[in-house]
């Protein structure tokens, strides 16, 4: 039969006809959470965490807002279209606020947009904050925002939720993690909670559909009855977000997620290459020691750190060749530097070669407009130039090594340390005798300290050494254990340390770098060529690079870069001072009863199963409570005898026999009759059946109270025995299901 629609005419109208004034304001603010929560989270990586935070939440309330507006008057495609032009101006006025590199706000919009992506991913974390890292994590929340709002205005709560979680999950695999991203998470948690208490459809909509019938409801009766459903929902939405708040941090707090980091697989920019080696240089340096290189200023003796070599052709050590670019904060070393103090400094290079920028320790700051950093190696460079007449200030942590901490470190494991084991075939037999000896007995790291004294002790520093530090040049400088070798400047043994290292099973590389230079004024200090030194340094799990003083003679303690020559044990146990001149002292971690982890898990344990039992808790209070309110006495007849067709319809359906969407009143009761464990047949819905075709095909509407008090208990006493008649674990369940919460209606 075909579906006739029919209205009926209310004889009085309630006092609620709707929802509150501000249920359209309030979904727009939780549309708007949702998409924001994506950029909450990749906040965290920017320089300036909470202003960008806050910038990208405009961009969601701004497409949420706009794309409700529009959509008013134009289908969603056009509404989704006409934001686009308003989209792009808004880029140019984040330029305003964000500068990019040529000063010009519409100029950097454009040249940030076709990169914006790029740039994005490139980069090193904390991002600067301009116009060419926000464009791309600002246009996917506007879009976000829309998407999400074109859903809403179309009635899918939960498709409008999608875009917001997707920008989540994105933002989480470029960066955002940590405390940002628990947050962000929880915002999202919150926006669906109150986009789904907003969009419930348990109340009534303008026009129910039951089987073969469209009537059209009525309000519901009684005053107040509107605004306690509505203080229901929101008591639920606090209590969903008070279960966010006080559960998620006692389950995640210890969980340390990794997620994919797609920078992995981006190759990163390029910085050109003039100078291969910086390495080669130290021996020319040694003979030429007065050349000026660079100005140092600072309140206290600085040494820099230049360059870090890694890869061991068999003829020369190669530096990284690929850096990120990045903003004037630097991401920290990992592991941090033990014991570390803040060095700041301003150097202005003359003319040093290369692009590679001199740095403090580990640098955390470098003020160099277009630069680049590789973590890793802990190396700055100049992208596109060369680092000769650059002036900019930087600062680092220096550390400060404690041998009696180091004795008993042993090297990571792991195929990221493999590189820096790998060594060319054809080294010099003096290798492997040297190492033997070396590592006979003690731990890795005193093996690496004895191969060290080695070097220090057996040789001789000589300024007129020719250059040169590949396995040939090795070849004639290593002497067998117990000879007395030649002599060499830095650049030798500074390879040397790290080939013998490395066939020690001990993860190694070369570092390049500058003492502190002569003071010519208060404060200021002049590096020349003869201030070049290179050293070796060797990993260890939980402490990183540890630096070793290779060089024979000519140095007293701590005038190696990064204090190297407290790695030694004949250095003494006194720490070097720290920036008041007072010996820096080691912070040993607070006593930890043995218990507290286990306490902490079970704490954590329990708020989860508190947390999912208040949601199972939850569910069935608003089942029943939905199921009471829709033939609670008091309400219109009509509206009583629809809602008793609605409990029956969705008791079909979790039973497994639900009535096609299509199907007459009396397919309807059919179906339910085959499905009455009783076997009472079509009778025990008699009324129901009457009552529900009397509202579609008799013209006044209207059915009598008796008969709606029939449908009603006819109704309550098939769904109990149809609920009787199920499996155990469905009847148990029958109330905990979630599902019909999210059903349209019948």
């Amino acid at each position: 039969m075909d579906t006739l629609t029919l209205r009926r005419a209310a004889a009085a109208p309630a006092a609620d006809t709707g929802p509150p004034g501000w249920v359209a304001p309030a979904a727009a603010a939780a549309l708007a959470g949702a998409a924001a929560a994506g950029g909450l989270a990749l906040s965290a990586d920017y320089t300036s965490p909470l202003p960008t935070a806050a910038v990208l939440a405009l961009w969601a309330v701004a497409g949420v807002a706009l794309t409700l507006l529009l959509r008013r008057r134009l289908p969603p495609p056009a509404a989704l279209l006409a934001g686009v032009p308003v989209a792009l101006a808004g880029t140019v006025l984040l330029a305003v606020w964000a500068p990019g590199t040529r000063g010009d706000p519409l100029l950097d919009a454009l040249s940030a947009l076709p990169h914006a992506g790029g740039r994005l991913i490139s980069g090193v974390p904390p991002l600067p904050v301009m116009v060419d890292t926000l464009a791309f994590p600002a246009l996917a929340t506007w879009l976000a925002g829309a998407a999400g709002a074109l859903a809403w205005s179309s009635g899918r709560a939960l498709a409008a939720l999608v875009p917001g979680a997707v920008l989540l999950v994105g933002a989480s695999v470029v960066g955002g993690s940590g405390p940002a991203a628990f947050w962000a998470a929880a915002l999202l948690a919150c926006s669906a909670a109150v986009l789904l208490a907003l969009s419930a459809d348990g109340d009534r909509p303008d026009e129910v559909a039951a089987g073969g019938v469209r009537a059209a409801a009525e309000p519901a009766g009684g005053p107040g009855t509107s605004g306690r459903r509505w203080a229901a929902r929101l008591l639920g939405c606090a209590a969903a977000a008070a279960a966010v708040a006080v559960a998620a941090p006692l389950a995640l707090g210890g969980w340390q997620p990794q997620p994919y980091d797609v920078r992995d697989g981006v190759r990163p920019q390029v910085a050109p290459q003039p100078v291969l080696n910086p390495l080669g240089y130290l021996s020319v340096w040694a003979s030429q020691p007065d050349t000026p290189l660079m100005t140092v200023r600072s309140d206290r003796v600085t040494e820099l750190r230049w360059v870090a070599l890694a890869e061991f052709t068999g003829t020369t050590w190669l530096p990284e060749n690929e850096y990120r670019a990045t903003g004037r904060m630097l991401p920290p070393a990992d592991p941090e530097p033990p014991h570390a103090t803040r060095q700041e400094a301003t150097v202005a290079v003359d003319a040093l070669p290369g692009p590679w920028l001199p740095v403090v320790g580990s640098p955390t700051s470098l003020g160099v407009a277009g630069a680049g950093y590789d973590p890793a190696s802990g190396t700055a460079v100049a992208l596109g130039g060369t680092a000769a007449g650059t002036t900019y200030d930087v600062a680092g942590d220096v550390a400060h090594w404690r041998p009696e901490e180091l004795t008993d470190l042993a090297p990571p494991e792991g195929e990221a340390f493999d590189r820096y084991l790998a060594l060319p075939e054809g080294l010099p037999p003096q290798v492997a005798a040297i190492t033997e000896q070396a590592t006979a007995e003690g731990t890795p790291y005193e093996h690496a300290v004895a191969l060290a004294r080695y070097l220090r002790s057996g040789y001789t520093f000589d300024p007129g050494a020719p250059s040169g530090h590949g396995t040939a040049d090795l070849a004639r400088l290593l002497v067998a254990p117990g000879e007395r070798g030649g002599g060499g400047t830095s650049e030798q043994f500074a390879s040397a340390f790290a080939v013998l290292a490395r066939a020690a099973g001990l993860p190694s590389r070369v570092a390049v770098g500058f003492d502190a230079g002569t003071e010519a004024a208060d404060g200021e200090f002049t590096v020349t060529t003869g201030d070049a030194i290179a050293w070796g340094e060797v990993y260890f799990a939980g402490v990183g690079w540890v630096p070793f003083d290779v060089t024979p003679g000519g140095r007293e303690e701590g005038d190696v870069p990064g204090e190297p020559s407290a790695a030694r044990p004949d250095a003494g146990a006194a720490a070097p001072p720290d920036a008041d001149g007072a010996a820096a002292h080691e912070v040993a971690d607070p006593p930890r009863s043995p218990d507290a982890g286990a306490g902490t898990t079970l704490v954590a344990v329990g708020a989860a199963v508190a947390a999912a039992a208040a949601a199972v808790g939850g569910t069935a209070a608003l089942r029943v409570s939905r199921s009471r309110r829709r033939t609670a006495p008091g309400r219109p007849g009509a509206d009583r005898v629809l809602g008793a067709w609605r409990e029956l319809r969705e008791a079909l359906r979790l039973a497994g026999t639900p009535a096609g969407s299509g199907g007459t009143v009396t397919d309807v009761v059919r179906a339910a009759a085959r499905a009455d464990p009783t076997a009472g047949g079509t009778r025990r819905l008699r009324y129901l059946h009457r009552s529900v075709n009397a509202l579609a095909f008799d013209a006044s509407g209207g059915v009598a109270d008796p008969a709606v008090e029939n449908c009603v208990t006819e109704v309550r006493e098939y769904v109990r025995d149809l609920r009787a008649g199920q499996r155990r674990f469905r009847r148990w369940t029958w109330w905990l299901d979630p599902r019909p919460l999210f059903w349209r209606a019948p």
